[in-house]
């Protein structure tokens, strides 16, 4: 079933980010190994393997035998996960776990894009893997298609995705990035995901085919950069939008932030990406959250 794309998703930041993204028309897409969630790209092989394992009983005697090789396959899968870099959203332009882990305390704002933008961005671009879509915190909705409740097939269906090694992306690969732990479960997140086909291309500059396709969609990814965050070192892609001014649909002050709706809307007026005080074609609101 098709997941539903809501009209606007938002990027929770402290102040000096948010000055700096709209400054540079720029968002982050960021090395997702080095988040707040360790089994990123690794919770649905971990699940894969659980269901297995845990099914074992109802397996024919064949398919048994061949579950300690299953359980090594899945653990080479996991080493060769595709690095996959990633720029968080969420569906909840004003929720207070995004507003205490991503915006500073609620010192922040949170940036409402289109993201219908977002998701013509997001295709296999030659060497490159970009998608933009919904975070699953079920691993049965993958499963599940391929289900069967004969022993031998429920096998089948757990185990055929890593049936073949290959350095294409198998199904899982494509996925990993867009299944969650349901703890996370709260945070509605979507993200736009980038991960490189061949990693080593990584250093080499994006082909002039995929620079035209992006270039259709008015956006540009820059060469991989490296900033510090969290005493440790962490990698990123820059997104670069032409269009800024019809990417951004509201702008959500915080509830501990200092700004007023009239300093945002004055930055983006100095922006160039609101005529005058009276122009909402960007809106700017305040936080309801009591947060102190």
């Amino acid at each position: 079933m098709e997941i539903a794309m809501p009209a606007v998703v938002y990027h929770y930041c402290s102040l000096p980010t948010f000055l700096k993204i709209f400054k540079t028309r720029t968002l982050w897409l960021s090395d997702i190994s080095k988040s707040n969630d360790s089994m990123e790209l690794k919770w649905v092989y971990l699940q894969y393997r659980d269901l297995l394992n845990k099914n074992i009983d109802n397996l024919d005697n064949e398919a048994k035998k061949e579950i300690p090789l299953v359980n090594m396959i899945l653990d080479v899968w996991m080493e060769k996960i595709h690095p996959t870099w990633c720029v968080c959203f969420s569906e909840k332009g004003d929720l207070l776990s995004q507003w205490r882990a991503y915006s500073d305390d609620g010192r922040g704002l949170s940036i409402g894009f289109d993201s219908s933008i977002l998701g013509r961005i997001g295709e296999i671009l030659g060497e490159i893997y970009i998608r933009f879509g919904k975070i699953n915190y079920n691993i049965w909705d993958l499963i599940r298609p391929h289900f069967n409740p004969k022993p031998i097939e429920m096998y089948k269906s757990i185990v055929s995705p890593f049936s073949q090694f290959s350095t294409n992306f198998s199904i899982i690969d494509e996925k990993a990035p867009f299944y969650k732990n349901p703890s996370f479960q709260e945070e509605c997140e979507w993200r736009l995901a980038l991960s490189y086909r061949d990693i080593s291309k990584i250093s080499d500059p994006i082909s002039k085919e995929v620079a035209e396709k992006l270039a259709i969609q008015k956006v540009k990814i820059g060469s991989i950069d490296f900033e510090t965050i969290r005493d440790q070192s962490v990698s990123h892609f820059d997104l670069i939008f032409y269009d800024f001014k019809n990417a951004i649909k509201e702008i959500v002050i915080g509830p501990k932030s200092k700004e007023t709706i009239e300093s945002i809307k004055l930055f983006l007026i100095s922006q160039g990406l609101l005529d005058d005080m009276d122009d909402n074609s960007i809106k700017v609101i305040k936080s309801t959250s009591s947060y102190q």
